[in-house]
């Protein structure tokens, strides 16, 4: 009899224990909040403002850990215009707050009016209570005024013509520029500058440019021949009323590592004519016994260069067949040093010694060939006229 209330207390409780676990998940999402949130209201378009505002947990027994804080800009629309402030990581300890600030950054492109900011929190309850693990997030939202200013110009975009070079290569710089403004700005120029190079060209803007559109300018400039490493380069906008900078990182290859002690090291003779192509093949063979990725680089001061391919896979015993075009861009002796690398490290370099010689333009090589066709047909004659018109034939065996 006993065992059978005990039995029936124990089912009673199995029932009820999850309604009660349900019940106190649903009261959990009151005790999260995001409270006195303060920022700049009226900015302009392309303006970085903090936004502060302060994480309440008021659970008396319970932190909250791995918080993520989320906040951006929405149009009257519903529609996210900026990208998103992040934190994350955060915790909140059990019935106290915590002060937090995301940068948000508005965008130049943005027409004036309202805008919404949505702040969205997410974190769980700590263990190891019954509501272990719960899963809570909140949400804020407050308006902004954006208003756009009498005179304003932003960079909108760098674009360097490549994610990496080689010391020496050329850099093509495209830079776009918007009037955000409310009046059309006059004289604007522009500037890019890599103060490292010596590196400082401009170029004024033709006409106006009026509000709310943008022009891309491009610019051009050789490396060094010592350059390896990472540099900023930095692109103005401005005239006598508004100015404003953005900048992108400009990657030079670091050059491969050689060993003269270690590395296996060959010189060829071979000769050139100037301005035509000739090419030089490399067979490059994977003796190891993993799977390894190689690179082929040149490095010549006259010699134009092309690599096909310049970066390969093999797996091992596999091999590969590298073939690099040269065409001297002057005569003389010439020098073209090529290097395989792999894993950053020089594995072999061969040292291309090159006598270019001046080689027939196409009307002087026309006039060879011509000259060449009627020296024979001449012998020909000849030698018809010595056998009295005979055909020779040959004979064989």
């Amino acid at each position: 009899m006993i065992a059978t209330k005990i039995f029936t207390a124990l089912a009673i409780l199995l029932l009820i224990a999850p309604i009660a676990a349900f019940a106190a998940t649903d009261s959990k999402a009151s005790e999260f909040a995001i409270n006195h949130i303060d920022y700049e209201d009226n900015v302009a378009p392309g303006t970085s403002i903090p936004v502060e505002m302060t994480l309440a947990n008021s659970d008396p027994t319970l932190n909250i850990e791995n918080i993520e804080v989320k906040a951006w800009l929405e149009n009257k629309f519903g529609e996210r215009v900026s990208d998103k402030a992040i934190a994350s990581g955060l915790v909140v300890q059990q019935n106290s707050d915590r002060d937090l600030a995301l940068t948000l950054n508005v965008p130049a492109d943005v027409e004036a009016g309202d805008y919404t900011i949505v702040i969205q929190a997410s974190g769980r309850f700590e263990a190891p209570f019954a509501v272990a693990g719960e899963k809570v997030t909140v949400e804020a939202r407050k308006t902004l005024q954006v208003e756009g200013q009498d005179d304003s110009v932003y960079v909108t975009d760098v674009r360097l013509s490549k994610t990496q070079y080689k010391a020496g290569d050329t850099v093509d710089v495209a830079v776009t520029v918007r009037n955000n403004g409310k009046d059309d700005l006059s004289n604007v120029a522009i500037a890019v500058a890599v103060p490292e190079f010596d590196v400082l060209k401009s170029v004024k803007l033709f006409g106006d440019l009026y509000s709310g559109t943008e022009q891309t300018v491009y610019f051009t400039f050789n490396l060094p021949k010592d350059a390896s490493g990472i540099y900023t380069l930095t692109a103005t906008a401005s005239n006598n009323l508004a100015k404003n900078t953005a900048s992108a990182n400009l990657i030079v290859e670091v050059p491969a590592k050689v060993d003269a002690t270690k590395t296996p090291t060959s010189t060829i003779t071979k000769g050139l004519k100037f301005a035509q192509t000739d090419s030089v093949q490399l067979n490059i063979i994977n003796k190891g016994t993993e799977t390894k990725t190689y690179a082929v680089a040149v490095v010549a001061d006259n010699i134009k260069t092309t690599v096909t391919p310049a970066t390969f896979s093999l797996a091992p015993a596999q091999s590969r067949t590298v073939s690099i075009e040269m065409t001297p861009e002057a005569t003389g002796a010439q020098t073209a040093t090529i290097t395989v690398t792999e894993g950053g490290n020089a594995i072999s370099q061969m040292t291309v010694n090159a006598d270019v010689t001046q080689g027939l333009s196409g009307f002087a090589g026309l006039f060879v060939g011509l000259a060449i066709i009627g020296a024979a047909i001449v012998a020909f004659m000849q030698y018809n006229k010595n056998n009295n018109g005979k055909t020779a034939k040959t004979l064989y065996y």
